[in-house]
């Protein structure tokens, strides 16, 4: 029976009770086999290569390659194929040079997942997994316009090291929760239709989860 939840995401052993309960807060997604482990999975690599002495391209390649096996070890399910498609795409960007993150690596995505299982693109958790996403590109988007003017630059520069350090982490869970706001409104239409839920809660555990 392991082997069947961990290949399968199997979560048909969960107690009733227990299911509703993540439901409720808004957690139900980590018990799902999704972008966001592949995501960790992902991200570790690149994490380490960042303080190891091993070249980029190899490390990206080993990424592309550890991603695809992880798909096939779940049996490509959707939201891990959408992932590791988003994952390849923004490897090789990287490599080229380009913009990481766009509309347009969703939209292949959705594709490749449309020629592999187009029955699953009217499943419930293949649109909260491609509108979660898009949610986060828009966050990514507005992120990327908000360059610190150099006057603040010059008066952050001025401050102390505890300030700065203080500063910075103040500015990082701000911006996982408005991260995580951006998701939350994105997938809520989709969670309200399907399953009658306002799990508001969940913007504020959610981060604190992951």
């Amino acid at each position: 029976p392991y082997t069947t939840l961990f290949r399968s995401g199997d979560r048909t052993m969960l107690v009733g009770d227990t299911r509703q309960q993540y439901a409720a807060t808004g957690t139900v997604h980590v018990l799902a086999i999704s972008g966001l482990h592949l995501g960790i999975l992902a991200g570790a690599i690149l994490w380490w290569s960042r303080w190891s002495f091993v070249p980029q391209r190899p490390v990206l390649l080993a990424t592309v390659a550890l991603v695809l096996f992880y798909a096939w070890l779940v049996e490509f399910r959707p939201p891990i194929v959408r992932a590791a498609v988003l994952t390849t795409i923004m490897c090789a960007a990287t490599v080229l040079g380009r913009r990481v993150l766009s509309f347009n690596s969703l939209a292949v995505a959705m594709g490749v997942v449309f020629v592999i299982q187009p029955h699953q693109l009217a499943e419930a958790g293949t649109q909260l997994s491609f509108m979660a996403v898009a949610g986060i590109i828009v966050f990514v988007q507005y992120r990327a316009r908000k360059v610190p003017s150099p006057l603040q630059e010059l008066r952050e520069s001025q401050l102390s090291p505890a300030r700065r350090n203080g500063l910075v982490l103040v500015r990082s869970i701000g911006e996982v929760y408005l991260c995580g706001l951006a998701v939350f409104v994105a997938g809520l239409p989709l969670v309200i239709h399907y399953f009658n839920l306002f799990a508001w809660i969940g913007l504020l555990i959610n981060p604190l989860v992951i």
